[in-house]
């Protein structure tokens, strides 16, 4: 059996489970005023009170900005339709661009405020990056245990279904952090058992799990992010930037869900680190081919 992890113990309110203390707080002194308007307005303040700049909130409009246009063909409800496909991205940077941030300070509220207390699955393939967005490692939120991750043995009865139900079912939104650390196997076992998850309450044919309309059970918005340059899974060619030459069925179809994104957007400012030597030396060391330190660089 895996173990627990913080956010599996309980039905614990949305401000427990899901949302960081700051976060929360923001929430309540924020929405009441500002939700009725729709998600671009709540994101905009929201953002603004999480001190986001101008590269971090282009982000978080992009995925406002689906929602505002979904709600509003909806009628503008207090609570969104948990279903159907709105926006699909992909969110790149290096260490300190603010990607935990994002997460952590506005779309979690974002997605709690639209689709409810439980209306938001976050999941990363480790424990520490699970644990720094409140969310659950990619195995619990997919329930596997030790079994092959083929699609015969993703199968599963219908006790894991219900399991895989409350979490899955809820759900308008779905982060994954750190995603080019997962392996593609990995990827791909979420999103089928995401759909066994959801496809009861939203009436969907698991066969088309991999359907660019259905997948992650045709949940609306799907926000992934991480850094490629970062150490990848074990072994390498297990990853979802590896070569394909000779890759299983299983790992070309994780891969294939991995490129349906509308959005892949680079955080391009680094806003944990203030020295400008620092900065400079760490910018240096993400081009490609390699990059010469200057004499003060070297001596810092």
């Amino acid at each position: 059996d895996l173990a627990a992890e913080p956010s599996d113990i309980g039905d614990l309110p949305a401000s427990a489970a899901l949302l960081m203390e700051e976060a929360a707080l923001l929430l309540q002194s924020i929405a009441p005023t500002v939700s009725g308007q729709g998600p671009l307005a709540l994101a905009r303040a929201l953002a603004r009170a999480a001190t986001l700049n101008a590269d971090q909130m282009g982000a978080v409009a992009l995925v406002a900005n689906a929602m505002q246009t979904a709600g509003e063909a909806q009628g503008r409800p207090e609570r969104m339709k948990p279903t159907g496909r709105l926006l699909r991205m992909l969110l790149l940077g290096g260490g300190g661009c603010g990607k935990t941030r994002i997460v952590n300070l506005v779309l979690t509220a974002l997605f709690t405020q639209y689709w409810g207390p439980r209306g938001v699955v976050k999941a990363a393939p480790s424990n520490k990056a699970a644990r720094g967005i409140l969310g659950k490692t990619l195995h619990a939120a997919a329930k596997l245990g030790t079994s092959p991750m083929d699609v015969k043995s993703l199968s599963c009865g219908e006790k894991t279904r219900a399991a895989l139900a409350s979490l899955w079912a809820p759900a308008g939104a779905l982060v994954i952090d750190e995603t080019p650390q997962s392996t593609a196997a990995l990827y791909h076992a979420l999103a089928l058992r995401s759909t066994y998850g959801r496809a009861a309450a939203h009436r969907l044919d698991i066969a088309e799990y991999a359907e660019p309309a259905t997948t992650f059970g045709a949940m609306p918005v799907v926000v992934e992010s991480g850094d490629e340059l970062q150490l990848p899974p074990i072994p390498s060619t297990a990853g979802l930037f590896a070569d394909l030459v000779d890759a299983s069925t299983v790992h070309r179809a994780g891969v294939d869900i991995f490129r349906q994104k509308v959005y892949v957007y680079r955080l391009g400012t680094m806003k944990r680190f203030t020295d400008p030597t620092l900065v400079s030396v760490l910018t240096k060391m993400r081009k490609s081919g390699g990059c010469k330190l200057t004499a003060k660089e070297w001596a810092a």
